[in-house]
């Protein structure tokens, strides 16, 4: 072949015969653009001259001639070619088309979840923008990278791009994208746990909508300010929120609801005990979700469905839920609700015994949370954390965890987060057998759920002051909170609560005399109960009402052993080692 500069003397000017391979090349397809700044053109002249060009302006024009050929040959799959026409165009020094195809790549990348791609072309843009003094197009794309930057917990990074969305927008009079910024930043706020200023910055962002007739926003403003609503635990006030966010999101075509409101509509419902209605509205959104393809709206869904499902008792169906949550997480890149899933996988496997798994699972999820700034998510892990750490009966490093937790709820005014904080503090105490301290924090701990509603919490905490009631023998409190705690468990239908409120009416009718009636309730409860440990608990009970009954010390000390060696729980082992040494006697 001959050399390039022999070639070209030969043949005239060169831009006339790129024109013409260029040509050739379209017709019959004999080239191909590849990105990582390789190109293969199985037409041997014209990867010759596209390599041998020095001069700028000629591998411009190269460019140029490329990205308009990709666009002819391609028009009818131009998603397929985005990346390669933004990359030729600004090569080929188009301002026009590359901005054009650069906002393309970036959502292109987004719609597919490549979230650091995605960030490389919108800060592109960004600079384009600067260059070029286009402060709407800036906010835009500054609201674009916010969205990611949320999704992949880089908090701190979406604030700042917020605020210069905010600062932009006010300069430029770009009210619906002042609008916008104010509405994302707001729910920021909310995240990082900042409520005051969230609920400012969402309110705002409300009257900013409203003038301009901007219903997406206002819908989107709503749901978030219940999301806050319900964070704090007011429940009736999300509900209401919630509700008109859902109402007005139908009457606007073609606008895709968020999921989280919706699945914090379902939790609303949850922590009101009404788990039906909670379960009904998920799935529903759900299935549209599904039908939409909306794999984020599927994630966040399967999620919080999970959490209702183990509220209610069914281990098997949250743990599907929080499986298929998190698959779709760790696709997506969501940090945020990659920890919520793994938190609460934690919880199913605490309930089934397999307290090293839970912990991992806690102790990672505390991890993520700590990392993205998330204040709310850090106090749950904790909680749960200081919670295992009791049921192990560690109880002086639980106390430590449960003070965290404590103070972090306080500072967010998180008031479910106190009521479990103070609750499990309650059960330490308990333990230790200090039962003032108890009876504070159990106290404390039904006040707050009366408070805001929460029906399972109260339950439980109502069941464990009657058991420190029990040891006190203060029986006219001990009579009235029985009867609640009984309440409360049939109106929830939680199997674990319904199963300790009988087990309490039991024990306290033995406190009382009534011995026989005791053990009639207790051999009832033995014919419904299901798992091990109800079971070993039913048994232990019958035994220390009648010293006699060696069947049942029998029974209660094998399933106590099998219980013990699989499940490191204080409880088994001391009532194992009650058991051992009376069996000795």
């Amino acid at each position: 072949m001959l050399h390039h500069e022999e070639y070209l003397r030969q043949n005239g000017n060169s831009l006339h015969l790129l024109h013409e391979q260029v040509q050739v090349g379209e017709k019959g397809q004999i080239w191909r653009a590849m990105t990582e700044l390789r190109y293969i053109f199985r037409h041997a002249l014209l990867r010759e001259a596209a390599y041998s060009m020095q001069l700028r302006a000629t591998l411009q024009h190269l460019h140029r001639l490329i990205a308009e050929a990709l666009e002819r040959l391609y028009r009818d799959q131009l998603e397929d070619r985005y990346f390669d026409l933004a990359f030729h165009y600004e090569q080929g020094h188009v301002s026009e088309k590359t901005v054009f195809y650069l906002e393309k790549a970036g959502d292109f990348a987004r719609s597919r979840f490549l979230n650091q791609q995605a960030l490389e072309y919108y800060d592109k843009l960004l600079r384009l923008a600067e260059v070029q003094s286009n402060p709407a197009q800036k906010s835009q794309i500054l609201l674009k990278k916010a969205k990611i930057l949320d999704l992949i917990g880089n908090w701190d990074a979406c604030a700042l791009a917020l605020k210069e969305a905010i600062s932009n927008s006010r300069k430029t009079q770009h009210t619906d994208l002042l609008g916008q910024a104010t509405n994302a930043y707001g729910r920021l706020l909310m995240l990082q746990g900042d409520y005051p200023q969230a609920m400012r910055q969402l309110q705002e962002s409300i009257q900013i909508f409203d003038p301009l007739g901007n219903k997406a926003g206002r819908t989107e403003a709503l749901g978030n300010l219940g999301n806050l609503y319900f964070r704090q635990g007011k429940y009736p006030e999300a509900e209401q929120y919630f509700h008109q966010s859902i109402e007005m999101a139908r009457q606007l075509e073609g606008f895709h609801l968020d999921a989280q409101i919706v699945a914090n509509l379902g939790l609303t419902y949850m922590n009101r005990g009404n788990y039906e209605e909670g379960i009904r509205c998920q799935l529903e959104h759900l299935a549209l979700c599904e039908q939409q393809n909306d794999k984020p709206g599927m994630a966040v869904i399967d999620t919080y469905l999970g959490i209702v499902y183990l509220e209610k008792g069914s281990y098997q169906e949250a743990l599907d839920s929080f499986q298929r949550g998190l698959a779709l997480c760790n696709e997506l890149g969501n940090k945020q609700l990659i920890s919520i899933a793994i938190g609460n996988i934690g919880i199913v496997y605490e309930r089934q015994g397999n307290y090293k798994q839970a912990m991992e699972n806690y102790l990672k999820d505390l991890e993520l949370c700590e990392e993205l700034g998330d204040k709310q998510g850090t106090a749950i892990a904790l909680g749960l954390i200081g919670q295992l750490l009791n049921i192990q009966g560690e109880f002086h490093r639980a106390i430590e965890y449960l003070q965290k937790d404590l103070m972090l709820c306080e500072e967010l005014s998180y008031q479910k987060g106190i009521a479990k904080a103070v609750n499990t503090l309650g059960d330490i105490f308990f333990n230790l057998q200090q039962y003032a301290r108890s009876l504070h924090f159990y106290n404390r701990a039904i006040e707050v759920t009366r408070q805001i509603k929460n029906k399972l919490v109260l339950g439980f905490s109502l069941v464990e002051k009657g058991t420190v009631l029990l040891e006190t023998g203060d029986w006219p409190e001990l009579h009235k909170v029985v009867q609640q705690a009984q309440n409360v468990a049939e109106e929830l239908g939680n199997p674990d609560l319904h199963f300790e409120a009988r087990l309490l009416a039991a024990k306290t009718r033995y406190a009382l005399g009534k011995t026989e009636e005791a053990k009639d309730m207790l051999v009832a409860l033995l014919q419904t109960t299901n798992g091990i440990d109800h079971e070993a608990s039913l048994h232990y009970e019958l035994f220390r009402i009648d010293p006699d009954n060696a069947e049942s010390r029998d029974i209660a000390l094998a399933l106590y052993r099998e219980l013990n060696q699989a499940t490191p729980r204080y409880l088994f082992r001391l009532r194992l080692e009650i058991l051992e040494k009376l069996q000795n006697v």
